[in-house]
């Protein structure tokens, strides 16, 4: 708590780092020590992040233990709030699902990840139906390796129309909105980040549409989802200051950068 404290400090008034107050998941950590880190988040109107009901065990261990799913665990300890982020979310019942849309609880999907270690499918259409907020994520570099947030999108909207057979299913300009506003929804961020508007941040990407992949384009919100790769990114920036241009990083040498993760990456494979 002490390391976390420090951190809300450092960066109170960061224009681009935002704090966020994290404990692992209801399995992991001790009741008290969710509603300790709770308070904190609270107390400096910060993000609270959770993983809740990422896998069958999960659930099924928190049912044993407290004879009540992992998303009615956490209300019963008051946790359940309009800063809560709560990642994966895949096992959830129709009493959950309430739960969170009522909570104002933020959910981070995170599809490739939750594929990868066979976790199963987040009930997406069906938190969006009772207006949950949603957002789309990564997880880490463990469990989804390139963390490309373009191949997330393609992936989130098509493995839901295969799981509900439904091809009208999340389309791609859904897809589009949870990426951007929806997650900046999800974070407390919204009236920062997430949409182009007077305002806020300049956080712009700008993609080459001139690639063979994208051409022709007929719908731009279906042009990103299915087609876009993440290469075709040729620009970024950030609150305003461009921090790739034509495809060159302009505030690392991305070379240095490369080299020195093969060199982690060696070390850690000696250590093996």
């Amino acid at each position: 708590m002490n390391y976390i404290k420090m951190l809300i400090k450092k960066y109170k008034n960061d224009p681009l780092v935002t704090v966020g107050v994290a404990v692992h998941s209801p399995y992991t950590c001790a009741p008290s020590l969710i509603q300790e880190a709770k308070k904190l988040a609270d107390d400096n109107n910060l993000p609270f992040h959770i993983h809740v009901s990422e896998t069958k065990w999960e659930m099924d261990s928190i049912m044993e233990t407290y004879h009540l799913t992992p998303v009615q665990y956490l209300d019963s300890l008051g946790v359940m709030s309009d800063n809560v982020i709560a990642a994966h979310c895949v096992w959830l019942t129709e009493e959950d699902i309430k739960i969170i849309a009522e909570k104002g609880v933020g959910v981070s999907h995170n599809p490739e990840c939750n594929m990868k270690i066979c976790s199963g499918v987040a009930p997406i259409p069906e938190l969006m139906a009772a207006n949950a907020e949603v957002g789309l994520g990564t997880d880490g570099a463990a469990s989804n390796n390139n963390l490309n947030m373009i191949e997330e999108m393609h992936v989130m909207s098509l493995l839901h129309k295969l799981n509900t057979m439904n091809p009208t299913v999340l389309p791609a300009e859904s897809v589009v909105r949870t990426s951007t506003i929806g997650s900046a929804t999800v974070i407390g961020k919204q009236d920062e980040i997430g949409s182009l508007e007077i305002g806020k941040k300049a956080d712009i990407i700008l993609i080459d549409t001139n690639e063979p992949n994208a051409t022709p384009i007929y719908d731009v919100y279906s042009a990103i989802v299915y087609t876009i790769l993440g290469n075709e990114v040729t620009d970024v920036i950030i609150n305003g200051k461009i921090i790739m241009r034509n495809d060159v990083i302009l505030t690392i040498d991305e070379n240095i950068v490369k080299q020195k993760v093969r060199d982690i990456a060696k070390e850690i494979k000696e250590a093996l």
